[in-house]
């Protein structure tokens, strides 16, 4: 399912930071690690129920980098004077120059396991294991055909080609490589449009009926695809990461920050009972979330209906009103503030490695498992004694997903970002 980006504010935005939103940012981005990673039998059905709901991040995600990005380089945000801080060119070759690092990095991690797992596969899944196999995209019971599929040389090449373009979110049919990446790439569709698109949003003056009008465009074609049975290849694609569709919740969080500083003009300022109200709506969407999910074979028995409406608009309320909590938190009850800072902007990485770094550590877990002391002779004979992967073990990868996404932004990509920084753009744009 589901990163995205949320950028750290520039200078010019720096007297008011929401440190709440960094704790927010980091924590969505290790719950979507997690829960594409936390696989394991011998796991409670309720604590399985609650890392079921990525999607729930990943479009959070979405209205949260629109809100950060309109805070950030608008000027005089949220009436009829808006216009962008910065030139346009300015702000893409800043996006891009965090985009890309990110992306590339990760991509040559899973590129360089994927041909260790090829060369020494590690138990016997790994001896059927390839590149080549994706599973097409569709939420049907089964009812059209396999969701296996076996890529010829030249679809993975086109693949990779587009891979490394960011351009693959666009492809409704599979995904593959660095999966949650696709993420990335829509961000890349939003980043191009942000600066022509944002200040118009931000001029309006009824926001709320907008963001009203925006969840609604969003949830249409979900209620299209339902209305007309089309669960398959490529509809249940395009809903899931088409930057066409997936833009209207960043669209979503634009109109979010034009509402927060329209009530700051008006000295407006939710009180307890809003709080504890917005609280409750968060609450009770993701428990509803939960059960919702488990009635699919009640509500249809052509597909999977509940996830499409959740995954696509159903949930952006709980999103808005989480989103607020957090802008809305006081600073002085936010706790590590500076620490905060580091793993907010080390989300998107935490997003982009977690998919290598697991598929390096399930099968170090496996080895360790098995006859760990046969590596010693033969690293093929010591991979193919692996035993399973251990939940007691799943703390220590979070733990190294954490340490090692903060020394890649460190030491990896805030150098390129900067290289490419000074390279593009002026000293006094910098």
């Amino acid at each position: 399912m589901s990163t995205p980006q949320v950028q750290a504010l520039p200078a010019a935005s720096r007297a008011q930071q929401f440190h709440s939103l960094e704790w927010l940012r980091f924590l969505l981005g290790l719950y979507i690690a997690i829960f594409h990673t936390f696989h394991y039998g011998q796991t409670p059905g309720w604590l399985r129920g609650f890392f079921e709901l990525g999607f729930f991040g990943t479009s959070t995600f979405f209205l949260l980098s629109g809100f950060l990005l309109a805070h950030a380089y608008l000027r005089s945000p949220g009436t009829e004077h808006t216009t962008l801080k910065i030139e346009p060119r300015v702000f893409l070759i800043r996006r891009l120059a965090n985009l890309y690092p990110i992306h590339l990095g990760s991509l040559c991690l899973v590129l360089f396991f994927a041909l260790l797992i090829l060369f020494i596969p590690v138990g016997a899944n790994d001896l059927d294991w390839s590149l080549l196999k994706v599973n097409l995209d569709k939420v049907d019971w089964g009812s059209s055909g396999p969701s296996g599929y076996v890529l010829s040389p030249l679809e993975f090449s086109l693949n990779l080609v587009t891979t490394v373009g960011l351009l693959h979110a666009w492809n409704p049919f599979f995904m593959t490589l660095n999966i949650p990446s696709w993420s990335i790439s829509a961000l890349l569709f939003f980043y191009l449009l942000f600066p022509f698109i944002a200040p118009r949003l931000h001029r309006l003056k009824h926001p709320v009926l907008a963001l009203v009008l925006c969840n609604l465009l969003f949830i249409a074609p979900t209620l299209w695809v339902i209305a007309t049975e089309n669960f398959g290849v490529p509809f249940a694609g395009i809903l899931h990461r088409n930057p066409a569709i997936r833009v209207m919740e960043f669209f979503a969080g634009i109109l979010l920050c034009a509402i927060y500083h329209q009530w700051q003009r008006r000295g407006y300022r939710p009180g307890l009972v809003a709080w504890v109200l917005s609280l409750a709506l968060v609450i009770v969407s993701l428990w509803f979330a939960s059960w919702f999910m488990g009635q699919g074979k009640a509500i249809s028995d052509k597909g999977f209906v509940p996830y499409l409406l959740l995954h696509n608009g159903l949930m952006m309320p709980a999103q808005i009103a989480l989103i607020m909590l957090c802008v809305y938190l006081p600073n002085n009850w936010v706790p590590l503030k500076s620490l905060a800072k580091k793993l907010g902007n080390c989300s998107l990485s935490i997003f982009a490695l977690h998919i290598p770094l697991h598929m390096l550590f399930i099968r170090v877990d496996r080895i360790l498992d098995g006859e760990p002391s046969l590596c010693i002779e033969s690293l093929k004979a010591c991979a193919q004694a692996a035993g399973s992967s251990q939940l007691l073990h799943y703390p220590v990868f979070v733990l190294l997903l954490i340490l090692t996404s903060l020394g890649f932004q460190r030491f990896f990509v805030e150098p390129i970002r900067d290289r490419i920084e000074s390279r593009f753009i002026s000293k006094t744009d910098r």
